[in-house]
């Protein structure tokens, strides 16, 4: 299945963006809540409907997350193996002056967050830099990061811009593309050479959408099968693509 162009004749009508990314976000999150252990994981899909749709993916670990790293996978829910990081290199975030509080509540832990990128996101400078912030605050918290953008109306790549809000600009940015995905895990922050993991792919429209590695916080790498998720938000839709002849 190809990834269509939800922002340009004939697909901005029939899929519309807004509909299409509420059940990508519902599918993604299902996903995870039936391939990731049960008894470590939750994905909680938060959807605001706006000025425009914003959307992400929050992944939240329990305590005893450690103990899984020994675990079996069990049989027939997770068949796809995680690539190793594109690209590792060191970088520095930087001081961080502030008061968190937090509600203990079954004592999760944020673990990963997926965020869906939305047009509003990628209008205003402003706007991109709410989402550059956004993402910063979850790397210097340790947290996994992965960034879903299929905007094609807008040219903003926030791959390249947190490479750049970084320090790491030249560090293989994407070419010019408004669609991509990209995770990203911070690793080394209680010592004294800090790194971050950075699994970059483009997306292009007409071809097939790739399978993405989650970079959660305890180090598992979990692959999540976005082709048949953004299949099934189609189908959920009523879209028949390819249309049968």
């Amino acid at each position: 299945m190809p990834l269509l162009d939800h922002f340009h004749p004939p697909w901005d009508a029939e899929a519309p963006w807004e509909s299409i990314g509420s059940f990508w976000v519902t599918n993604v999150a299902r996903f995870l809540n039936t391939t990731l252990p049960r008894d470590h994981y939750r994905a909680y899909p938060r959807v605001h409907l706006g000025h425009m749709l914003e959307a992400d993916i929050a992944e939240f670990q329990s305590p005893d997350i450690e103990e899984y790293a020994s675990m079996p996978t069990e049989a027939g829910l997770q068949t796809l193996v995680a690539p190793a990081p594109i690209l590792v290199f060191d970088v520095e975030f930087p001081d961080v002056f502030e008061i968190q509080i937090h509600t203990l509540k079954d004592k999760l832990t944020l673990s990963a967050v997926i965020e869906f990128v939305s047009p509003s996101n990628k209008d205003r400078e402003e706007s991109r830099r709410k989402l550059l912030t956004k993402c910063m605050g979850y790397l210097e918290l340790g947290i996994g990061v992965m960034i879903v953008d299929t905007i094609t109306s807008r040219r903003a790549n926030f791959h390249n811009l947190l490479l750049a809000e970084i320090g790491k600009p030249n560090v293989r940015p994407m070419q010019p593309t408004p669609t991509y995905i990209s995770a990203f895990r911070p690793c080394g922050l209680e010592s004294t050479t800090t790194s971050l993991e950075v699994w970059p792919y483009e997306l292009v429209i007409g071809q097939r959408i790739p399978s993405v590695p989650l970079p959660l916080k305890s180090g598992l790498n979990h692959m999540i099968d976005f082709e048949s998720t953004y299949m099934q938000s189609l189908a959920d839709q009523n879209i028949d693509y390819p249309r049968n002849s």
